[in-house]
């Protein structure tokens, strides 16, 4: 029987997360590595592009390999072709135009002329597809990585599913997913009573999307401080009668009842929020210190705030403080070192 060999990217620190999610997307899975914000894995069977969960950034079919990050990418172009399986591509797979890429370390790169070319013609010979630089077609990568590993591989498309780029300031869509899968995580419904979850600092509404997609008997509560936010989300949610969206302030959470919310996903500001349209004067630590207070008020006896943020120092000593969470520092899981958009963050679980 067959084996066909993936490489899967996701955020940074999540590549725990998202291979012990692999396991209940597709049947016969096997994953061999993961690292630095990849997936290794295998099936014994093509893999449907169009199942790619939204937790994957992107997913490519391994066409060659090697344990080395050695070789210069004229070298994996010349070996590239031999052997590479580019004439038997699974049904539904070969594009008719391409580009071809060059990824060093998670980095583009550029690369000379002739190299590209001969990238091109291989490609071209092998599977009768057109060249198209702007990139209107597939993609055929050659990837270098720290991990002593290199490879020739083909992205996967996943079409109608392809997920629009995030607007400034915006959590990916594969990182929203995560963070709101890892947040309920275990978490149950509880008995004779909605499921709640809220975003008090909802921004553009990442979170908020992740959670009516992923938990479609939820109620999802939006808020934010910003009126034009608001507007906005108001606008990207008006088909989802699930997601409601509303004025708030994460400090004080006024109009959510007491012990009604079973799960606070929250990106709250990380360093500019004086900048943000809050005049007190007060910081970042005062900011944490009253989402905490609040955050204990509204949660259900067992339910679970989950807070990404890249001010760990600001927000560690603000749950030190609070007599209610103080304690989830020593629980498994209290925090996942992260990175997003290259800066380091954390993920952090806090059960009431």
């Amino acid at each position: 029987m067959p084996t066909y060999a993936y490489i899967a990217t996701c955020p940074a620190g999540f590549e725990g997360e998202a291979a012990r999610l692999l396991d209940r997307e597709w049947e016969g899975v096997l994953v061999t590595r993961r690292s630095g914000g990849a997936i290794w894995f295998s099936l014994p069977y093509p893999l449907d592009p169009h199942s790619v969960p939204d937790y994957l950034s992107n997913v490519f079919f391994i066409l060659r390999e090697w344990n080395t990050s050695a070789n210069p990418f004229s070298e994996l172009v010349k070996q590239g072709g031999r052997k590479s399986g580019l004439a038997s591509l699974p049904a539904g797979y070969a594009p008719r135009s391409f580009r071809v890429r060059f990824s060093r370390e998670n980095r583009f790169e550029s690369v000379d002329k002739t190299v590209a070319s001969s990238a091109e013609a291989a490609i071209r010979a092998a599977t009768g597809a057109v060249p198209d630089r702007l990139g209107s077609g597939g993609e055929y990568w050659f990837i270098i990585r720290s991990e002593s590993w290199s490879a020739f591989a083909l992205r996967l498309e996943r079409g109608p599913r392809e997920a629009a780029s995030p607007a400034r300031g915006e959590l990916s869509s594969a990182l929203a997913s995560l963070v709101v899968l890892r947040a309920a995580r275990d978490l149950g419904a509880k008995a004779g009573s909605p499921f709640v979850i809220l975003d008090p600092c909802a921004g553009h509404g990442a979170l908020p999307e992740r959670a009516s997609l992923f938990f479609p008997e939820a109620a999802v509560i939006a808020l934010d401080i910003d009126a034009s936010a608001v507007k906005a989300m108001k606008a990207r949610f008006s088909g989802n009668l699930r997601v409601s969206v509303s004025s708030g302030d994460l400090r004080a959470l006024v109009g959510i009842d007491d012990h009604s919310v079973d799960l606070i996903v929250a990106d709250p500001p990380w360093g500019m929020w004086e900048e943000g349209g809050f005049r007190e004067g007060a910081g970042i630590p005062e900011l944490y210190a009253a989402f905490l207070g609040a955050a204990a008020r509204v949660l259900k006896p067992g339910g679970r705030l989950c807070v990404l943020t890249g001010a760990k120092r600001d927000f560690e000593a603000a749950v030190e403080g609070d007599p209610v969470f103080s304690a989830a520092r020593s629980a498994d899981g209290f925090r996942t070192d992260i990175l997003v958009n290259g800066k380091k963050a954390a993920l952090y679980l806090l059960d009431a």
